[in-house]
C-alpha cells in the first residue's frame, strides 16, 4: 500500500514463493514480475492516485473467484482505575466495549473479574445490548462464579453490538473492581456503520 498521492514507491521484500516464480498483480494497478534466486521480489505500488496505491501479487495463472471464509475472533478488554475502560461501578452501567458484529452469528463475552474482599452480597452484571440498545443476554457473576464465566447470545441484525458492567454491594476496599473481558465474535465481510 502507498498513501502518496504524488510518488509512487518500488520496494525490494522477501516473499515466501520461492526463487524465480513470475508473480501477477491481480489489482491491475502494476505490472508482473518475477522473483530472484532468494525468492525476493522488487515491485512498484502506484501513487495513491483515487484509491489505487495498492497491489496485489500471488503465482500467475490463478483464474476464477474464490471462497472468502469468514473466521471468529477474540478482542480483550480491561477495565480499572488507570485505564481508558473504566472498572465495574456500584452506581451505573460502564460501556467495555462496542463490537461489529455480523448478522446470525454468536456473541461471547468471558469475564474474569477481582473479587478482593467481596461478601455473599456482592455482584457484577455484565449485559450486552443488541445496536438498538435492548438487552440481549446477561449475566450475574458472584465471589464463586468460575473466572472466565461468559454470556452469550445470537446476533440479530448486522451492527454494533455493546458489553456494559456493573457492580453492587461492593466493600469499601474494593467498590470498584477491575476485570477482563474477552469478546468472541464474527464481524462482516464489509463494514458499513451506517446499518
Amino acid at each position: 500500500m502507498n498513501s502518496n498521492g504524488n510518488n509512487g514507491a518500488t520496494i525490494t521484500v522477501d516473499t515466501g514463493f520461492g526463487a524465480n516464480v513470475k508473480l501477477h498483480d491481480y489489482t491491475g494497478h502494476s505490472g508482473d514480475v518475477q522473483t530472484d534466486g532468494n525468492g525476493r521480489v522488487t515491485i512498484t505500488i502506484p501513487k495513491n492516485t483515487d484509491g489505487r496505491g495498492y497491489v496485489g501479487y500471488s503465482r500467475e495463472g490463478i483464474a476464477g473467484p474464490f471462497e472468502v471464509v469468514g473466521q471468529d475472533v477474540t478482542q480483550d478488554y480491561e477495565g480499572a482505575q488507570d485505564l481508558d475502560i473504566k472498572p465495574a461501578d456500584n452506581t451505573t452501567f460502564v460501556q467495555v466495549s462496542r463490537v461489529f458484529v455480523a448478522a446470525g452469528r454468536p456473541i461471547k463475552g468471558a469475564l474474569r473479574f477481582d473479587t478482593t474482599k467481596w461478601t455473599d452480597a456482592t455482584t457484577i452484571t455484565l449485559e450486552l445490548d443488541d445496536p438498538s440498545g435492548a438487552k440481549l443476554a446477561s449475566g450475574d457473576f458472584v465471589r464463586n462464579t468460575p473466572q472466565g464465566q461468559s454470556i452469550s447470545a445470537t446476533a440479530g441484525p448486522t451492527g454494533f453490538y455493546t458489553f456494559r458492567i456493573r457492580s453492587a454491594n461492593t466493600p469499601t476496599e474494593n467498590a470498584k473492581p477491575s476485570y477482563k473481558l474477552s469478546v468472541t465474535y464474527r464481524a462482516p465481510q464489509v463494514l458499513d456503520p451506517g446499518q
